[in-house]
This record gives structure tokens, sequence and C-alpha cells, in this order.
């Protein structure tokens, strides 16, 4: 199959409802989570030296949340550069072959982009 929904992933439209549903369990993880601060501590808890409360025991939570957030993060964006480099030379390769190149002018643009492809590893 050779269609860029395919290829590139989901429709627009598909982003949005999923963008929708992560909202509604997020409003809900966050109305469970004050349900939860409102309950009293078991008394272990509340017995600890210094005391745990809520908010100390949430911040802490949150920064535990964020760090496993930040290698997500980072490998989105990698993803992201890589869609749109994977879109630009899907794009290139099209207008290439819509100039109707012969057999020769393939093989050479190919040795080009193999050129290209070494010269761009050799300098990571």
């Amino acid at each position: 199959m050779n269609s860029l929904n395919y290829t590139y992933g989901r429709s627009k439209t598909l982003i949005v409802q999923r963008l929708q549903t992560i909202q509604r369990q997020l409003q809900q993880a966050s109305q469970a989570l004050q349900d939860f601060g409102k309950q009293p501590f078991p008394q272990c808890l509340s017995e600890m030296n210094p005391p745990l409360d809520f908010t100390t025991l949430s911040a802490m939570v949150t920064a535990v949340v964020h760090k496993g957030q930040h290698k997500l993060k980072q490998q989105f964006e990698y993803n992201k550069k890589m869609l749109k480099l994977d879109s630009t030379d899907h794009l290139f390769i099209k207008n290439v072959y819509d100039f109707k190149p012969n057999k020769q002018q393939i093989r050479s643009i190919r040795n080009i982009w193999k050129a290209i492809q070494n010269k761009k590893q050799m300098e990571e």
C-alpha cells in the first residue's frame, strides 16, 4: 500500500478524538486524586516523623512522573523530526519520478543519494 495515511499514521480526526479521550481521562484522574486527598491517611502514615501530608505525597508523585515523561518527550521530538524528514524525502522522490527519468538517470540519482547519506553518517 502506498498511502500516506498508512505510511505516516493516523488522520487528524483520529488524533483529535484521541486527544479528547486523554483530556477526559486526565480530568477523571484529577478528580480521583482530589477525592483521595480528602480521605484521612492511615495511622502509620500519620505517625511518620516528619509527618507525611497529602501535599508532600502529591509533589513526590508529580516529580517521579515528570522524570519519566522527560524520556518520552525526547522520543516524541525525535519521532516528530523523523516524520518531517520522511515526508520531505517522500515529496522529493515523488517530484523526481514525476520527471520520468530513464534507468541511467535513476542509477545516477541513487548513487548521489547514497553519497549524501554516507556523508551525513560520517558527520554524525
